[in-house]
């Protein structure tokens, strides 16, 4: 069955190729990489170029049109039944494709799962795994918490066609999307870490400051229908509050103790097994 894998761009040409490598030496071999390059200016297309594999597709049209128009570009696009999420700087596990869509054949009620994810740095040094949220699924939890590490998601197709992300949510178009379509979707999380996720030991307090301004926007737009007008304005209070206290550290240069605590440790064994998978891609 073919898994359509989409693969936003932009000026990514340090990250893409071990991006794309980590797609070729997936255990899950029936599938088409979607690639959507959103008017980068450095030499991302030439290194995508390079790489030669038939069930690799590239789309550039020069423009830059932002990542919630290149989602739903993607879906427009697909011919598999299912599509994977991926970002441009995070790694595959090489059993990621296998693992997700065993489960959906398994459980065709899901609509979307996504997965754990092993944090690496820039120099792809595993650092953790991100701590797992503890809740359930539901609309106001997601509403509260958010929900998938957005490009570990992998779900059905037709599901995406029909719930397209928005435009007007830049930096939290995931969260929104969720919060949208909870109430009429079946959502489920494994907990293996199918994924290595690029993460900076900074906190890039620009982006940030954007996400909780977004963020607040859904809550004040989803808000008082989910879960009150009361909670709705926790909710917004404590954004801001969240929005101060990285400013301040940010300001301190201790916007790392704040990347860190979202992660937990591994054991020996596992980060010996973690570095294993890595040395596979990369050789």
């Amino acid at each position: 069955m073919l898994v359509s894998i989409g693969l936003p761009v932009y000026n990514c040409e340090k990250t893409v190729l071990g991006t794309i490598n980590s797609i070729i030496s997936q255990t899950y071999e029936n599938w088409e990489l979607i690639i959507v390059d959103d008017g980068s200016s450095d030499t991302s297309l030439d290194v995508i170029n390079s790489i030669k594999d038939a069930r690799i597709k590239v789309y550039s049209d020069g423009e830059n049109k932002g990542l919630p128009y290149r989602l739903n570009q993607i879906a427009k696009l697909a011919k598999g039944e299912y599509i994977a999420r991926m970002d441009s700087d995070d790694l595959m596990h090489p059993e990621r494709i296998a693992v997700q869509i065993k489960y959906l054949q398994e459980n065709p009620n899901i609509d979307l799962i996504g997965s754990g994810a092993y944090i690496i740095n820039e120099q792809e040094k595993v650092l953790g795994q991100r701590r797992k949220k503890d809740f359930k699924i539901n609309p106001a939890e997601v509403l509260a918490k958010g929900l998938f590490i957005h490009p570990t998601v992998f779900g059905k197709t037709e599901w995406f066609r029909r719930n397209l992300y928005s435009e007007a949510y830049i930096r939290a178009e995931d969260h929104e999307m969720w919060v949208r379509t909870v109430k009429n979707s079946n959502f489920h999380i494994l907990e293996a870490p199918l994924l290595f996720y690029r993460e900076s030991a900074q906190v890039n307090l620009k982006n940030y400051k954007l996400s909780c301004k977004t963020d607040r926007k859904i809550f004040k737009e989803y808000g008082p229908d989910l879960v009150g007008r009361r909670k709705t304005n926790k909710l917004i209070i404590s954004s801001y509050c969240k929005e101060l206290i990285y400013t301040i550290c940010c300001y301190m240069n201790k916007g790392h103790l704040l990347t860190k605590n979202r992660n937990v440790p591994l054991s020996p064994k596992e980060q010996e097994r973690a570095n294993g998978i890595l040395e596979k891609i990369f050789a």
